[in-house]
């Protein structure tokens, strides 16, 4: 997933890197599938981060990859991202 968009060329190439690599770690015969999952997309250029931690937590928790992607949302999963990370840390 991509918080820009995958884009047709970008798309094909990620399958490639993902074969390759399976096939290097010994998995030739596995039936791998890239797939593009519909999701929120990025608007701006400094948020990436932010739609990759709730890409991850979405996977994790069998969440929704689409999410509301405003500027006040993304301040508010900053905030929310930062909150956790402290409250989780020693």
């Amino acid at each position: 997933m991509n918080p820009f968009g995958e884009g047709k060329n970008k798309f094909i190439h990620c399958c490639k890197a993902v074969r390759d690599f399976m096939d290097h770690k010994g998995f030739q015969d596995t039936t791998w599938k890239c797939l593009k999952l519909p999701h929120s997309l990025q608007s701006d250029s400094n948020s990436c981060g932010v739609f990759m931690c709730k890409f991850a937590e979405a996977i994790l928790t069998g969440g929704n990859l689409s999410f509301p992607c405003d500027p006040d949302a993304i301040a508010v999963m900053c905030e929310d991202i930062g909150q956790r990370l402290l409250n989780e840390s020693d």
